[in-house]
Formats: structure tokens, sequence, C-alpha cells
């Protein structure tokens, strides 16, 4: 098994070489010691190590948590501090570049090996965690669907490009607002109507519609469809509520479009169907006419050739 780079930020040269021979023991691999922040940022560079023994007060112009800082900055590492002080004011200064661990001088081998260990496990844990959500991240912004999720306040904390150009707000602005308060649903005659995020985050349960007005930060209202969902975490808890939308106006205005054409069609063959039968009921008044006319004519015929012929032998 390949063994954890480690590099020693330490200006006490004794206990920079005692905690080198400490680590050595344990089985890591020390890949660097330098006694100033400056000369630190230059070796870390080159050596590229998997962890940082950051002693605090340092000689020199930079103090170990602002080296740490910097660190931070250019390395995804972990770093744990080493310090002789616990004072509140340096522990807060400490507690803001977010560092793995804490461990106060002098130390036992044994706390400095367990300390170092739980260190590199909320590394690993927090690096596959952070990568599954650049992940998730990365397939929310690509779909073409548009996607809000909040906190349990409703505070949005995510927003895909789809959701921002929808409603019509840059991506980073969406971002500390209140869904509850600035996304606005209506019904169709645009009627204010309950935020369905507001249901989903106080009863949990899902919410859709395939048509309904959506208004964002008293902008212009647009037609979607949506469906609104909890976030729970392992244990069931909700943590927070994702909406989901599309824009349904150009679908919405077609079907109106083709209902109209539909009707104006309609309209147009029952004209058509109404001026075929009066022509259908003017020729069939004609072809009587025309019939009773022949029967007519025949009765002429009949008696003008009974006039025509003479009297009958039988008349004789």
């Amino acid at each position: 098994m390949e063994l954890k780079k480690i590099f020693i930020v330490e200006d006490e040269a004794i206990v920079a070489r005692d905690i080198e021979l400490r680590l050595k023991a344990m089985g890591y691999e020390v890949v660097g010691i330098a006694a100033s922040g400056e000369k630190a940022i230059e070796l870390i560079n080159t050596t590229s190590p998997d962890f940082v023994l950051m002693d605090i007060h340092l000689k020199g112009k930079m103090d170990g948590i602002e080296t740490a800082e910097i660190v931070r900055k250019t390395h995804d590492i972990p770093i744990v501090f080493l310090t002789a002080f616990a004072d509140n004011p340096t522990l807060e200064r400490a507690k803001a570049t977010d560092p793995f661990g804490y461990i106060l001088k002098p130390f036992e081998e044994r706390a400095l090996q367990i300390h170092i260990e739980i260190a590199f496990h909320k590394y690993e844990t927090e690096k596959r965690i952070k990568n599954r959500e650049k992940w998730i991240e990365s397939v929310l912004n690509s779909i073409g669907e548009a996607i809000v999720a909040t906190d349990p306040e409703g505070i949005i904390n995510f927003a895909n490009p789809a959701a921002a150009d929808l409603l019509g707000a840059r991506q980073d602005n969406l971002i500390g607002k209140s869904a509850l308060d600035t996304i606005i649903f209506c019904d169709e005659m645009k009627t204010p109507a309950i935020n369905p995020l507001s249901i989903v985050l106080t009863k949990g349960t899902a919410q859709m519609s395939d048509n309904s007005q959506l208004q964002y930060d008293k902008e212009a209202f647009i037609t979607v469809s949506f469906s609104a969902v909890p976030l729970q975490n392992h244990l069931g808890q909700l943590t927070g509520a994702v909406l989901g939308f599309r824009d349904i106006s150009s679908k919405r205005r077609a079907e109106r479009e083709l209902h109209f054409t539909q009707k104006e069609f309609e309209a147009r063959l029952n004209d058509k169907v109404k001026i075929f039968r009066e022509r259908l009921d003017r020729y069939r008044t004609q072809l009587n006419l025309n019939r009773i006319t022949i029967k007519n004519l025949k009765k002429v015929e009949r008696k003008y050739r009974r006039l025509t012929r003479g009297p009958s032998d039988s008349d004789e």
C-alpha cells in the first residue's frame, strides 16, 4: 500500500525532527519540512503532500493560519494544526480555515496518529461527497427542465441554468432567495394559489400540475407544468424540497391556435355543407317539378292521341 505523504510546518527544528521520526515510525512518508509559511508554500507546491501538519505560531511574516489559508486556496489537501496555545481568538481564526484537526502540544504519539487517521478519513469522506455533489450538479445543469432546490425554510440553495433562464434571473442571484416569497403560483385565470413548495415543506407530500401560472419576482407570468417533491436524509427527516418545472406557454399557445383552427375549419365546413344541402334541396325540388311536368305532359299526350285517332269502332 502506498505510504501517505505528510508535510511538516514547524519553526522549532528539534520539534520538527521529533515529529518526523514519530511519523516515519507510524508508517508515514515525510516529504518535506519548512520553518516558515513562505517556505512551506514553496515546498508544498513541489512535493504534493497528501497531508499537512501546520504549527500555528511560525517565525516570519505569516503564521500558520495565514499559511493554511493560502494552501487551501491552491491545494485540496487536509491540514491539521499543531499549537501549544488554545485561547479562543486563536481557535476562532483557525476554525475559519476549515482545518481537519487541532492538536495541542505536547501530544502523545498515539494521539497524533489517531488525529491523522481521523483527519484522513474525514477528508476522504468529504471528497467523495463533494465529487458526488459535483456529479449530481453536472447532471442537473445539463438537463433541459428547470430545477430549483431549497432548504427546509424554502431558501433556494440550488438552481440550474434552465431555471435561471426561465425565471429571467442570474443563477447566482437566485441562491439565498426565498422560493416561498419570490416564486408565485396562480391558476389559469391568474388567481393566486397556494405555493406547492409550502405544502411540500409543511406536509412532506409531493405536488404537481400540468397547467399552472408561475411568476418570479414580479416578472411576467409563464405557463408551466411542474412537480414539487420533498428532500429527505437517510433518517427520513425533511431537509428541503425540489421544484422541477417546464415552460409550456408555446405548447398551450399552439393548442389554442389548433383549437381555433379546428373551430374555424368546422365552421367553414358547416357553411359548405349548408350550401351543398341547399343546392341539393333545390335540385331535388327541381327534379320533382320535372317529374310532375313529365307526368302532366304524358297525360296531355294521351289525350291528344285519343283526339287525333278519331271515333273508335266501338263508338260507331
